[in-house]
C-alpha cells in the first residue's frame, strides 16, 4: 500500500531541496520526541526556532497545523501558488496561511466551524489534529458514525495513528505530541478507496 512518506521522499529527490545535515533541537534531544522531530525537520514538514529549540510543550494554531498537513503531502510549492482569499471570511489572501488553507480545503483535509469561519489563530485541539490526519490519509469515507469527535478518534485508533499516545481530545495540541502523530501518519498506509463499497 502507498504511504505519504513515499511521496515526500520522491518529491524531495526531484526537487533536491532536502538538507541531509540538520541539528536536533536541544530541548528534544534524548526525549520521547527526538525521533519524530528529527525526521519531520529533515523532511521540512515542521521547523524549530532560531534559538535552536523546538518547544515541544508549545501549542499549535489551526493555521499552523494546516501548513504541516500540506507539507506532509509534499505540496508546499502548490500552496505557495494558491495564495488567495479562502472560503473562510477570517482567512483572506493576506493571511500567511491562506495558500495552505485553500489547498487543504480543496483536498478535504480541513473543514471550518458552523458559523463559516476557520479561526486560524485558535489553538488546534487534539481532536481537530487527529481528524485532519485521518482525512489526509484518506480514511474519511470509511467513517460511519456522525458523532464528533469519537468517530475520528475511533478511526485513528483503528489505523494505529494514536497507538501509545496519551492526550485529552479536547485539549490544545502541543508541538511534541503533534510531531509524534504526524510522524506515525507518515508510516500508515493510505486508504484504498476500493475497500469502501456501497454495500457497507
Amino acid at each position: 500500500m502507498k504511504k505519504i512518506l513515499s511521496f515526500i521522499l520522491v518529491i524531495a529527490m526531484l526537487m533536491s531541496s532536502m538538507s541531509i545535515a540538520f541539528a536536533i533541537p536541544s530541548d528534544v534531544d534524548n526525549t520521547d520526541y527526538e525521533n519524530a522531530v528529527s525526521r519531520l525537520i529533515a523532511l521540512e514538514i515542521i521547523v524549530g526556532y532560531e534559538d535552536g529549540t523546538f518547544r515541544p510543550e508549545k501549542t499549535i494554531t489551526r493555521a499552523e497545523f494546516a501548513a504541516i498537513a500540506i507539507r506532509m503531502l509534499g505540496m508546499e510549492d502548490i500552496a505557495n501558488g494558491s495564495v488567495a482569499n479562502t472560503k473562510f471570511p477570517d482567512v483572506r489572501a493576506t493571511h500567511w496561511a491562506s495558500g495552505y488553507v485553500n489547498l487543504a480545503t480543496a483536498k478535504g483535509i480541513i473543514v471550518g466551524y458552523p458559523d463559516g469561519t476557520f479561526k486560524p489563530e485558535a489553538q488546534v485541539t487534539y481532536s481537530e489534529a487527529v481528524a485532519m490526519l485521518v482525512r489526509l490519509l484518506g480514511y474519511e469515507p470509511s467513517i460511519k458514525s456522525n458523532e464528533w469527535p469519537s468517530n475520528y478518534l475511533t478511526k485513528a485508533s483503528e489505523i494505529g495513528l494514536t497507538l501509545g499516545i496519551k492526550f485529552n481530545y479536547n485539549d490544545p495540541a502541543k508541538r511534541g505530541v503533534v510531531s509524534t502523530l504526524a510522524n506515525k501518519a507518515l508510516d500508515i498506509d493510505l486508504m484504498d478507496l476500493s475497500e469502501v463499497t456501497s454495500g457497507d
